[in-house]
């Protein structure tokens, strides 16, 4: 009996010792829980969602990771920390969301929180659903900048939702002065100049609105009788002239500089994407509605304010529920030419896998026929494949089929304004986690696609101190990622064309000053676009030069086109030309096809050192000019 006692204290002790671990980490779990309120405001210039979110700790101290999750589980976007959270403290962590991340065509999707210690889930905790990111609700904030104010009030249709780029929304009318600050402006998406004089307007202000335009805002301006309006914009912002204001018609003439015109009914007017922003400029004087006589002037009907924010919200990343970095999808189809097909090299790889056939076949049959021992070739057989394969393996490192593969793209305005966009795409042949490390300049990063055919595998925007990378947990070979980052841009030069004959809007000079070598340039106007090859820095082009125009104007110019001729050059092995027509394609995707209406793009491979990839992955860098 005593011997049975002793039996069960050891085995009480022994259950009691493997209990103390699991109460020890639970000493870590803050028995008070946490509390989280998150508000995202929207910073124009940095095309990101600034999302503060501030978590009460109600427990005891620990150092966790926080993991904001925007969107749904089939489209996860999710962006990591690592914060220390004091006993009973609160604290405010910001997480930049490029704006790209929310206009993948979803609408309201969950918005949560996680709160992890190591491996462990403290907390999860839902903040709301993507809606949140327009301010209250749906609600889209529009400044008014008129002397006229009363008279724009037909905008917000008295409040009433209207229906705008696939989503029913509410305009919040704010009447702006001469006087506003920076601040104010970078909380609206719309902004509305009619019957005011710009002129009074400060340096400062004029550029704050030029750089929240190229950072997504929606600028709509009507001059009506009054050329004051557009008088203190800069020019190229503008990019037109009034020529003359018609007494009584209610609208001016303008004559519109090289930009894409809808012709529509008198008076004309343009839309013009400006970096991720766009303006809407017309003659008609806003604050009357209509015209004298209530017409309707143009195709864009002024009396129906979901119309006219509408169609300007397509050519705005703020705004409209189709992004500018378009599908990820399609840039993944780009990014497969930007990698040389797979050949087997004649040398070693080659010479083992004759010498593999040759030893399996006829010498292994002869040798151990003349040895009398041809029943040992089911042994020699499988030790000679895998010394076989093992060779294969060590001579195949530069292969897409083994270790992580990467290729990235770069797309930046050539004059320096705006935010570099880095693209990367890359996948891990082995299933095994992988992550990619942004350079030190970069922001704000994001996933923009996942591997088509995964559901399963975890993608994170990782953030450590100034550093910032994508992290990639695949649920198997060959899952894939492609991702983007935003970073201040560097560029210095410049990149620009030249019309020279009216009745033909690709007949011109293109002028490189960007300080690269460009392979390629391609000139867009109105639909149709020309395609020259090797434009030297400090060079200047006619596309009448037969000797560089490597590809004639067509009808239909868009970033399909550039990836029909990338898939032409693959085919003929011609895989430098394929990679550039590939970032073109890709830049395209990111600029919008307003961009092929007018505009010219410059491409060449990156050499920086710093920019090389593992695996035979490009990098390609693509400048642009509107």
């Amino acid at each position: 009996m005593k011997y049975k006692r002793k039996i069960m204290a050891a085995l009480l002790c022994f259950v009691f010792a493997l209990t103390i671990p699991v109460y020890a980490e639970d000493t870590n779990d803050p028995s008070g829980g946490f509390a989280a309120q998150i508000k995202a405001s929207k910073n124009a210039a940095a095309e990101c969602y600034e999302t503060v979110v501030s978590i009460q700790n109600k427990g005891k101290d620990v150092n966790a990771t926080v993991m904001l999750k925007v969107g749904s589980s089939w489209s996860p976007k999710d962006f990591e920390t690592e914060v220390a959270l004091p006993a009973g403290s609160t604290k405010d962590v910001t997480f930049m969301i490029p704006v790209a991340t929310l206009r993948d065509g979803s609408s309201d999707e969950d918005v949560s929180l996680r709160i992890k210690a190591g491996d462990k889930l403290l907390s999860e905790l839902k903040l709301g659903e993507t809606s949140l990111f327009d301010g209250a609700g749906n609600v889209i904030q529009c400044g008014l900048l008129s002397d006229n104010p009363g008279k724009l009030g037909w905008m917000d249709k008295g409040g009433d939702s209207i229906f705008i780029s696939g989503e029913t929304r509410t305009i919040n009318l704010q009447t702006l002065d001469q006087n506003f600050e920076e601040s104010e402006l970078q909380a609206l998406s719309f902004l509305v100049i009619d019957d005011f004089d710009t002129s009074v307007l400060s340096v400062g202000q004029t550029a704050a609105i030029e750089a929240w335009v190229e950072g997504g805002g929606g600028l709509i301006i009507g001059t009506g009788e009054r050329p004051e309006t557009i008088k203190g914009l800069p020019e190229n912002l503008v990019d037109a002239k009034i020529n003359e204001t018609l007494k009584g018609s209610g609208y001016s003439d303008i004559t519109f500089g090289g930009s894409y015109l809808d012709t529509g009914n008198a008076p004309v007017y343009m839309i013009r994407q400006v970096n991720n922003g766009a303006i809407f400029l017309t003659g008609l004087g806003l604050s009357a509605n209509t015209g004298a006589n209530g017409e309707k002037f143009f195709s864009v009907d002024p009396s129906d304010p979901a119309e006219l924010f509408s169609t300007l919200s397509d050519y705005c990343g703020v705004i409209s529920s189709v992004s500018n970095y378009n599908n990820g999808y399609y840039m993944e189809d780009s990014f497969n030419y930007l990698e040389e097909r797979f050949s087997m090299k004649f040398g070693f790889l080659k010479f083992v896998v004759i010498l593999y056939v040759a030893i399996s076949g006829p010498v292994l049959y002869l040798v151990l026929k003349k040895m009398n021992r041809r029943e040992q070739i089911w042994v020699i057989l499988p030790v000679v494949s895998l010394i076989t394969v093992g060779l294969i393996y060590l001579t195949g490192a530069g292969n897409r089929i083994r270790g992580l593969q990467l290729c990235g793209v770069t797309v930046s305005q050539a004059e320096g304004k705006g935010n570099t966009h880095e693209y990367i795409y890359g996948y891990q042949a082995s299933g095994r986690e992988w992550e990619y490390k942004f350079s030190e300049d970069v922001f704000a990063s994001c996933p923009v696609s996942l591997d088509r055919y995964s559901d399963q595998q975890e993608v994170r925007s990782c953030q450590k101190g100034d550093k910032r990378y994508i992290k990639v947990h695949p649920d198997g070979g060959f899952s894939a990622i492609c991702a983007m980052s935003l970073q201040k841009n560097k560029e210095q030069g410049g990149l620009e064309f030249e019309a020279t004959d009216p009745s033909n809007p690709l007949e011109g000079t293109i002028h490189n000053n960007t300080g690269y070598d460009l392979k390629f340039v391609t000139v867009s106007r109105y639909g149709m676009c020309v395609l020259l090859r090797d434009v030297k820095n400090g060079e200047s082009v006619s596309t009448k030069d037969t000797t560089k125009v490597e590809k004639p104007s067509f009808a239909s110019a868009g970033e399909d086109q550039f990836r029909i001729y990338a898939s032409e050059y693959y085919e003929g092995k011609k895989y430098d030309e394929a990679a550039c027509m590939a970032a073109i394609s890709i830049a395209a995707s990111d600029r919008g096809e307003e961009i092929l209406k007018g505009g010219v793009l410059g491409v060449m491979e990156d050499t920086d050192a710093e920019k090389k990839t593992p695996g035979n992955g490009k990098v390609m860098k693509v400048l642009y000019a509107e």
